[in-house]
């Protein structure tokens, strides 16, 4: 006995093998045609999406339009230096070579004279001057520092020399 006929007693058993009910067209209901409702565009505060895109990227050009310009002419303000780190460190081991002292008194001098040097170099590039060492600049055409940078590393070593 099949399950249709278990729960309904007096329902005739389904036959799997019989064919769908044929349904007539003509008993079907007329398809309702919908009008198609008109794309409304996506809009805020009264302006398409699209505007509103265009506004904010033309207003972010004109902002780095802005911001670059002030880069470019506070590039202009910048001087290049050069500065003989040869005749700087040429000085520095013609003025050891006359000092007496161990070896790591010499070691420890040269390494207070690098550190003074590289102080006295940061210095001179801290306000954001371009130094080139001039052992690479062909002519005159850049200023040189050498002298600035001698003066610094001397007042750095000087309270050192008064120790010996």
């Amino acid at each position: 006995m099949s399950t249709s006929t278990l729960d309904h007693p007096e329902a005739e058993p389904l036959d799997r093998r019989a064919e769908p009910p044929r349904v007539d067209p003509s008993d079907l209901p007329e398809p309702v045609a919908v009008a198609a409702s008109p794309a409304v565009p996506r809009s805020f505060a009264g302006y398409r999406l699209t505007t509103l895109a265009l506004v904010v990227v033309i207003a972010g050009l004109v902002v780095w339009n802005a911001w670059i310009t002030r880069e470019v002419i506070t590039l202009r303000h910048h001087k290049i230096v050069s500065v003989s780190l040869a005749s700087i460190i040429t000085d520095f081991v013609q003025t050891q070579a006359r000092q007496p002292g161990s070896p790591d008194e010499a070691a420890a001098r040269t390494k207070m004279y690098l550190f003074a040097t590289q102080k006295a170099l940061l210095e001179l590039a801290k306000n954001g001057t371009p130094i080139v060492a001039s052992e690479a600049v062909l002519g005159n055409s850049v200023p040189d520092a050498t002298a600035q940078v001698k003066a610094s590393v001397a007042r750095a070593m000087a309270p050192q020399a008064d120790q010996h």
